[in-house]
Order: structure tokens, then sequence, then C-alpha cells
């Protein structure tokens, strides 16, 4: 059990490393660390049919 754990808290890690929610970017909205790229927009690309290649 201490190893799912330890996992989720280093995916969770990882993910605040790249997200940021900032009021004055993309009116506060979780966005990616960086870029005025919304975090909402990159997960509805998949659904759309774009690729990983086209994502990244």
């Amino acid at each position: 059990m201490d190893s799912v754990v330890g996992a989720a808290y280093d995916f969770a890690g990882f993910v605040l490393e790249r997200i940021t929610i900032d009021p004055d970017v993309v009116h506060g909205r979780p966005a990616i660390r960086g870029m005025r790229i919304r975090v909402s927009d990159v997960l509805s690309m998949p659904a759309g049919g774009a690729t990983e290649a086209e994502i990244l």
C-alpha cells in the first residue's frame, strides 16, 4: 500500500510542477506552466481525434 501512496505522491508532484493557476493568465484557469495553454484544451484534444504527436 505504501508504494501506491508513494507513486500517487510522485505523480501529483510531477503534475503540479507543470500546471499553474494564475488569475492573470487565461482568466485563472489551470494552464501549462510558462504557456497560455489551458489544461482543459490539452485534455480535450484526444477526444477530438488528435494524435499524441499533434498534441506535443
